[in-house]
């Protein structure tokens, strides 16, 4: 590697090989947030020696900021200054892949390079000081425990004070005997939860003074329990009877049955837990479960009776089918062969599928198209076996002859 012996443009000479005075370094973690700390006067000590000694220190806090705090810093832009500023003078690159000797041996009177995320100092001075004092910015996290609404330590917090390694969530041990605790404070102060004498902390409901509410017999298996927070069942015989107990109002605590061995009843109960009988799917006779087709292929229909008309006035007349998720369908036409005037039937169908209602939708003529013939007058049963892709079928009649006895009756069935 090729040192340069003189470092005036180190800044416009980087190479690969010289590398970066400080890694860009991107946090987004944010349990590791931190906040800026400002550090001033910190003594720093040099080797002894004459102008020309080398060596190498580390301040005291790590990583070295930028003038804003926010970056690690750089020799372009660092909040670090010295005091004096006589003993080191000029900041040059820190060369991270290269040791300190090779450095070192390298560096000029009063010149310096800074690792930033660590806060090391290579260094050769520019006169025979030894000390000297720096300000700089560097992060800290911190975790902050604060007791507001009183300046004054209670019983039930001073054991706080000779913590020295650091805050901790403290619990006071209790025998809980139902009886108020021993310490009450005001609003506003610090207060420790109570915990059982090896450490457990209690989960079950305390009045404002911390004495015991009263519990139902769902409830009272849990305060004998030291060992932590458990999930209770009640032990019921179960014999189709009601359960012995009742929760009482909508909101009370409750347990859920369970047999003298602690395994859950699973099975189908009314209300107050009495038996709610034979599951209708279980067949006594095999000891077994039915299945049972929730939609056979026997019920994919739908039938309707579309018209069943007497005497009807000569009009035109039209019947629809929604067809929406049918396939298939067949429409019966019974007319009246001893009436005076004559019935006409024919076919329609419309694919528009808008929203716009039955009787609005446009329609095209598909009676020959379908079903070979112009028009129907006589009864007979229309049957479209091949599936049809259109939203609705209008079934129209036309009478006439002007006697106005014209009967008829249309059947559907449509088919999924």
């Amino acid at each position: 590697m090729v040192i340069p012996t003189s470092w005036g443009d180190r800044d416009s000479k980087r190479t690969a090989d010289m590398g970066d005075d400080h890694p860009v370094l991107k946090v987004n973690d944010m349990s590791t947030a931190s906040n800026q700390l400002a550090i001033s006067a910190e003594s720093v000590s040099f080797s002894a020696g004459a102008a020309g000694t080398t060596g190498v220190v580390a301040l005291d806090k790590a990583p070295v900021m930028d003038a804003t705090g926010a970056l690690v810093g750089s020799s372009a832009d660092t909040s670090l200054a010295w005091v004096t500023g006589t003993i080191l003078t000029t900041e040059v690159a820190y060369l991270k892949q290269t040791s300190d000797t090779v450095q070192l041996a390298a560096l000029s009177n009063g010149e310096y390079a800074i690792d930033y995320p660590t806060g090391k100092i290579r260094y050769c001075k520019a006169t025979a000081g030894t000390t000297d004092t720096t300000n700089y910015t560097t992060r800290q996290t911190n975790i902050e425990v604060t007791a507001t609404g009183s300046t004054s330590v209670t019983e039930a917090t001073h054991d706080s004070a000779v913590v020295a390694d650091g805050p901790q969530i403290q619990a006071e041990a209790k025998a809980f005997d139902d009886n108020p605790l021993p310490n009450t404070v005001s609003e506003g102060d610090a207060i420790r939860v109570a915990a059982t004498l090896s450490g457990v902390q209690y989960f079950f409901p305390v009045t404002e003074d911390g004495a015991e509410t009263p519990m139902t017999n769902e409830d009272e298996a849990m305060k004998n329990n030291q060992a932590g927070y458990t999930v209770h069942g009640q032990v019921a015989v179960f014999d189709g009877s009601a359960l012995p107990t009742t929760g009482g109002t909508e909101g009370d605590a409750s347990s859920f049955a369970v047999t003298s061995q602690g395994v859950q009843f699973v099975t189908l109960v009314n209300d107050d837990g009495s038996d709610y009988g034979q599951i209708k799917g279980y067949d006594s006779g095999t000891d077994s479960m039915k299945g049972f087709e929730v939609s056979p292929l026997s019920s994919h229909h739908v039938e309707e009776t579309l018209a069943d008309v007497t005497n009807e006035t000569n009009a035109t007349t039209s019947y629809y089918m929604d067809m929406d998720g049918y396939k298939t369908f067949a429409v019966q036409i019974e007319i009246n062969s001893g009436a005076t005037d004559t019935t006409t039937v024919t076919v329609e169908a419309s694919i528009q599928d808008d929203g716009t209602a039955a009787a609005s939708a446009t329609y095209q003529d598909v009676t020959n198209e379908w079903f070979e013939a112009a028009n129907f007058t006589e009864d007979t049963i229309l049957e479209r076996n091949v599936p049809v892709d259109v939203k609705f079928v209008k079934i129209k009649t036309v009478t006439a002859g002007g006697n106005n006895d014209a009967d008829y009756a249309l059947y559907s069935k449509k088919s999924y």
